[in-house]
């Protein structure tokens, strides 16, 4: 155990920069940033080090840490504020993309239920009252469950 406190009192800031290329090679390897700005700070407290080479180690530690966490916490504030704006917010669920949405029934709904062709896919269809349905009336996408898309039969659509 000696022996490895001793190697601590070592510590220059080539081993810093060395731990910062570490660090930074690892981002490239597992595309995240739990490793750059990390490695940010390891080469920062690297530089600090090389500019007042008699710093104690226990103090190089200390900075690191503060580094990292400053940095870590500063680019997750940046990252929030300047976030895009999603253009495609119902990309992965395609029945909230047809809410409103207006349809002519191919088929009759019997009982309240039945299929429709929406784009190039049949979907489920449930009658928001449960009422039939005659094939050929104009429906109005209502809500959804799941794949069952919620339909409104409108007097005022054509």
């Amino acid at each position: 155990m000696d022996e490895f406190i001793a190697w601590f009192w070592m510590v220059s800031y080539w081993h810093w920069l060395a731990l910062a290329v570490g660090l930074i090679a690892l981002e490239v390897l597992a595309p995240t940033t739990y490793f750059l700005w990390p490695g940010v700070a390891a080469g920062v407290t690297g530089a600090i080090v090389w500019v007042a080479p008699n710093t104690d180690w226990r103090l190089q530690i200390l900075l690191f840490a503060v580094l990292s966490l400053i940095v870590v916490l500063s680019w997750n504030r940046w990252q929030k504020k300047h976030m895009p704006v999603d253009e495609t917010p119902d990309l992965n669920s395609r029945a909230n993309r047809y809410l409103g949405r207006r349809i002519t029934l191919e088929a009759a709904l019997v009982n309240g239920r039945g299929r429709a062709r929406i784009d190039d896919g049949w979907w489920q269809v449930v009658a928001e009252d449960g009422a039939s349905i005659d094939a050929g009336i104009t429906v109005e996408v209502v809500d959804h469950d799941g794949a069952t898309l919620l339909v409104r039969a409108n007097s005022e659509v054509k």
